[in-house]
């Protein structure tokens, strides 16, 4: 009996449409799982280093400075090829680097801040840096002096699996920043008020803040409450949060309410201190440039390209106010290694050569951060009393006594208390022993259910592979029937 056309026809476009599935899916999985075998490259002898970055603040000039560096480093090194990846701003790196870690093929160079290293080296993700700098001293080769580096820059990339710190080093620092507080010179001038000194109290603070607060159309200070900066207000009235292991919680004790409280009445009590977090102007470092606010922090390094474009003011920095202790934070970024990295050893060269003398003298220029090493921060690539600010060594001053602000691995302790003190502190829609306690529920929760919601385990691709196969086979065999 002759078969229908049609039926034919049909089976025929079933089959084939299955095949070019097969074919297509058998592609890609191929082409992901080659990956190491094209990426060898032709020539043995020719190493590719992938490096990861961002620009931030330092915008195209930043950029550039990094391309400049890579460039230089290929140029001696001729057998080393460099793809660089810039995906914008810190975010978008993070996200970036996530997702090339998740399959299986991360950067052998990039860009790590101090607030994530506990994340990414409690998952195994980093390579430990002790061991390079101890197998160059035994080749009796080039390597970094870290006595020459600011020790709290160094501190900051040890994690020792419950808290950064302490512990094997992570990362080697490029710069860092202390922060303080950029001021107004003319407003000053107009209100007749002192210029700060380079020893202040946060009394002398509030009181500046209100007398230029009375200037007209003029706001005293903006001051913002970002987790690390709270945690550094708490710190200079010999305060925290917690202990530094977060085994004891001290967000709800009396003294830190109370102390809390002098931000809290600064911005929602008096008129003209602080800029209110409740209104339509824009807050935070760009509020500083419009000329009506007075004082503008606590800020780190990275404003000062943006603030040397000002040409309706005069301006300059002065040092974080104080109570009972003197105290400042360090924010810094790190290059780091993938522990997953094929070229290690090539890896490690460059991150010596970018954190070398070479390389932070030429982004220290651009004024975006501090040169973490000592000699270099010393210089006249980072001291440069002729343009604004004027008072770099206040910068410096403070690093001997600024530390890291040590937060637990899982984030979300940080994240959550950044939340609620901004509630408190900022919009102002709860008081600040509402926040207090709302961290404390929020810490408490977190305890009691530990798993990370962060976590980006590798790709398992021999079971995809499997997994995905199985049903086009099925497929396939019912297409055939």
């Amino acid at each position: 009996m002759n078969r229908n056309p049609f039926h034919l026809t049909a089976q025929l476009l079933r089959i084939t449409v299955a095949a070019c599935s097969i074919l297509i899916t058998l592609w890609a999985f191929a082409w992901v799982l080659t990956r190491p075998l094209r990426t060898a490259g032709d020539d043995p002898n020719r190493i590719e280093l992938t490096v990861l970055h961002w620009s931030g603040g330092g915008g195209p000039e930043e950029d550039q400075i990094i391309i400049d560096l890579l460039d230089a480093f290929q140029e001696r090194n001729p057998h080393i090829r460099i793809k660089r990846i810039n995906p914008g701003d810190a975010a978008s790196l993070y996200t970036k680097l996530q997702t090339m870690f998740a399959a299986g093929t991360p950067p052998d160079v990039f860009y790590m801040g101090s607030e994530r290293v506990a994340s990414f080296a409690g998952k195994n993700l980093l390579m430990p840096i002790d061991a390079l700098i101890e197998s160059d001293r035994g080749a009796d080769a080039d390597t970094l002096d870290l006595d020459d580096f600011y020790a709290p820059t160094v501190d900051c990339f040890r994690f020792d699996g419950q808290r950064t710190g302490r512990g094997p080093l992570y990362g080697v620092p490029k710069d860092f920043t202390t922060v303080g507080f950029y001021y107004n010179k003319d407003l000053f001038d107009r209100a007749g008020v002192p210029y700060p000194p380079d020893d202040w109290t946060w009394d002398e603070f509030a009181e500046t803040a209100r007398r230029l607060g009375r200037l007209d159309g003029v706001t005293g200070a903006e001051f913002v409450t970002w987790s690390s900066i709270v945690r550094l207000f708490l710190w200079t009235h010999g305060l925290d949060v917690a202990n530094d292991d977060f085994t004891e919680w001290h967000v709800t004790d009396p003294e830190v309410i109370a102390t809390l409280n002098r931000i809290a009445d600064w911005r929602f009590n008096e008129t003209g201190t602080l800029t209110s977090g409740k209104s339509q102007v824009a807050t935070g470092e760009d509020v500083f440039v419009s000329g009506r606010v007075a004082m503008a922090g606590p800020f780190g390094r990275w404003v000062v390209p943006t603030y040397r474009k000002i040409r309706d003011f005069r301006w300059d920095f002065a040092p974080l106010p104080h109570a009972s202790v003197k105290a400042n934070v360090v924010f810094t970024v790190a290059w780091s290694i993938a522990r997953e990295s094929r070229h290690p050893q090539q890896a490690w060269e460059l991150v010596k050569f970018l954190t070398g003398p070479e390389g932070q003298a030429r982004a220290a220029r651009l004024g975006l951060a501090i040169p973490t090493l000592k000699s270099v921060s010393r210089s006249d690539a980072f001291v440069q009393p002729d343009i604004p600010p004027s008072r770099d060594y206040v910068y410096l001053d403070q690093a001997e006594y600024a530390r890291v602000v040590p937060w637990p691995s899982e984030p979300r302790y940080e994240q959550q208390f950044a939340n609620r003190m901004d509630e408190a502190l900022m919009s102002g829609v709860v008081n600040v022993e509402q926040a207090a306690e709302n961290v404390l529920r929020d810490w408490r929760r977190i305890r009691e259910t530990p798993l990370a919601a962060t976590d980006f385990p590798p790709m398992p691709w021999a079971r995809i592979v499997w997994f995905t196969l199985l049903p086009i086979l099925a497929l396939l065999l019912f297409g055939l029937y």
